[in-house]
């Protein structure tokens, strides 16, 4: 069953299909390699996705376990984070489904993001010397929301979201 980091492949494949399908409008290359990219990260996140949902039914205490330790658990918004670039990405493609995923994602990740915190300051196992970089994927994730929020959802959330992002990740410096 795969571990929750795997979701961040999925941000790199559709980080990967964003950022050809902004470089062929600029270079005047073709948009192809960014769809064949996107169906990929596409059917990677509808696999992982299974393939984890599997594993919250058949190993429940495996799962909990990995959203409890202090740095796995800081990979759990990965998912939403991907659901937000897959949006991003797919935005030109399917509208409709691009729309219902920007906001699947964008109120997901701010509950992924205040589980996250909430747990950092709550816990007393969690402190300074559990701190890795990957602490900084659930609060600096919430600055992907505004990446299609003109064309997909709601300017007022990205904002807000921008600067929960900006707030914490000065914390954590």
């Amino acid at each position: 069953m795969p571990p929750v980091p795997l979701c961040a492949s999925v941000m790199g494949l559709a980080g990967l299909s964003l950022a050809w399908r902004r470089a062929a409008n600029v270079a005047h290359l073709p948009q192809w390699p960014a769809l064949t990219v996107l169906a990929l990260a596409t059917l990677a996140f509808v696999v992982i996705g299974l393939l984890y949902a599997l594993k919250w039914a058949r190993y429940p205490a495996t799962a909990r376990a990995e959203l409890r330790h202090p740095v796995r658990m800081t990979f759990a918004p990965t998912i939403t984070i991907s659901v937000l670039v897959l949006a991003t990405a797919g935005q030109d493609v399917a509208p409709a489904l691009a729309s219902a995923l920007w906001w699947i994602g964008a109120v997901g990740h701010l509950a992924a993001t205040v589980a996250v915190l909430g747990a950092w300051f709550s816990r007393p196992d969690i402190g300074p010397t559990a701190m890795t970089p990957a602490w900084f994927i659930p609060v600096v994730g919430n600055v992907i929301t505004p990446l299609a929020a003109a064309q997909l959802g709601s300017v007022e959330l990205a904002w807000f979201a921008f600067g929960v992002g900006v707030v914490f990740w000065l914390g954590l410096l």
